[in-house]
């Protein structure tokens, strides 16, 4: 029941941009532009209220997820512990549920906040305010303390660490800017491959060589960098024209 709800929501959800938890490129695009906050939330999974999903949620809907959650868990302990969160992750829904809870609390916020009519608006589809995927929430600098305060009201909590509400600097979605200028980090998620056969290692390998190459080196200085030895460097071309231009 849980796989089947997630196929719904994902094919639903991504005639939406704001809330399309098929491609989170469009939080990243947000962090570019000027006058938006990127919010973070703190183990926003295990905050998102059972009876917050049945409140916002249509019955037909809100019944369907209540009964495809986990309503209780023992423990090693002996004890059982009737759970309140909808679900932890790991269940197939707790991503678009949480996404969608977000956003209608955000959107909400804003609305309030008298930045968008509160009567018969479709409210997620101003697809000029909003990027949600997930806990990574993305809105204009001017509205993010009452998104902030939405939020809070029903026990969620911000992720200060994580959230960047003004000044020059913003992350959101695994994309880094500073003044609108890409500087994400690149990363090696796993150790130099030790035989030929490490697939996933070698795989990440060259992804890592590639992140470095596009964002800052030519081919001759990415041995010095790296200390990566003998890795072929897979050339690519990435072409973003029109990639945002619906979402302008």
């Amino acid at each position: 029941v849980s796989q089947s709800r997630y196929g719904q929501f994902k094919r639903k959800m991504t005639a939406h941009p704001t809330v399309d938890i098929s491609n989170q490129d469009r939080n990243g695009w947000f962090c570019f532009v000027d006058g938006y906050a990127t919010l973070d939330q703190s183990r926003a999974s295990d905050r998102v209220s059972n009876l917050l999903v049945i409140e916002l949620f249509p019955t037909e809907w809100a019944w369907a997820l209540h009964n495809s959650r986990t309503p209780q868990v023992k423990c090693l302990c002996g004890e059982t512990h009737h759970l309140r969160k909808f679900a932890g992750m790991g269940s197939a829904c707790t991503f678009p549920v949480e996404t969608l809870v977000f956003a209608g609390l955000a959107a909400s916020a804003i609305a309030m906040s008298g930045g968008l009519p509160d009567t018969d608006v479709d409210l997620v589809d101003h697809t000029g305010l909003l990027g949600v995927y997930g806990d990574d929430v993305v809105v204009p600098e001017i509205y993010a303390k009452d998104v902030a305060r939405a939020f809070g009201s029903v026990g969620l909590v911000m992720n200060d660490q994580k959230s960047y509400t003004q000044g020059r600097f913003k992350e959101s979605c695994g994309v880094y800017t500073f003044d609108g200028k890409d500087v994400t980090p690149s990363f090696r998620r796993r150790w130099l491959p030790t035989t030929d056969s490490d697939v996933d290692s070698i795989v990440s390998a060259v992804e890592f060589v590639n992140s470095i190459q596009l964002r800052y080196a030519d081919g001759g200085a990415l041995q010095p960098l790296t200390g990566i030895e003998n890795m072929p460097t897979v050339c690519y071309d990435v072409d973003t024209t029109g990639l945002y231009r619906d979402w302008e």
